[in-house]
């Protein structure tokens, strides 16, 4: 099974006097821009599950997939920026801000989804891993970034959520945009 990052989008939005609120709206999932590459992320003719949203949808050429298939336990996992991160600290750190609020909003359960169904949705998605056929994976930075570590480290993610320190450093770029990961 292969994981990829979807392909770049306008993560700031248009206008830079509002780009704290176009991420706040992004990241609570009521913003969904199209991809900035629409059509270009090759699916090199593998069995393709997707987050459903626009931002990733619009990236992929579907025609170069076995198959396509959008899945709900693949989009974004959102969180409400605001509670965790004012806008003077997000013009100041702008991605390291917003990766210091997501680690603490996973540390205190307090996404917009809670840990039991993030940790169901993992496990949804950690199944297709089962398929005798090439799998890919097509999400966004925070879900393979909690997936990679529930693959880690499982139940203890949610038992000891402080744990995705380890996998999520505020400092530090999680991945690109279109960065693959192969999974034995």
């Amino acid at each position: 099974m292969q994981l990829k990052k979807i392909l770049s989008y306008n993560v700031y939005g248009d206008n830079t006097d509002d780009s704290y609120r176009y991420v706040c709206n992004l990241l609570a999932q009521t913003t969904d821009p199209e991809s900035a590459e629409p059509g270009m992320l090759d699916c090199g003719g593998m069995h393709t599950y997707t987050s459903p949203l626009r931002r990733a949808t619009s990236c992929i050429d579907s025609k170069t997939a076995a198959s396509f298939t959008l899945l709900p336990e693949l989009w974004e996992i959102p969180f409400d920026l605001t509670h965790y991160c004012s806008e003077s600290a997000f013009t100041l750190f702008k991605g390291t801000a917003v990766r210091q609020a997501f680690i603490r909003a996973f540390v205190v359960d307090d996404l917009l989804i809670p840990h039991s169904v993030l940790e169901e949705e993992f496990k949804t998605i950690i199944e297709l891993q089962n398929k005798p056929e090439d799998t890919l994976i097509i999400s966004h930075t925070f879900r393979l970034a909690g997936l990679l570590a529930y693959i880690q480290i499982g139940h203890d993610l949610f038992t000891h959520p402080e744990s995705i320190t380890e996998f999520i450093k505020p400092d530090e770029k999680i991945l690109d945009f279109g960065e693959s990961i192969l999974l034995l």
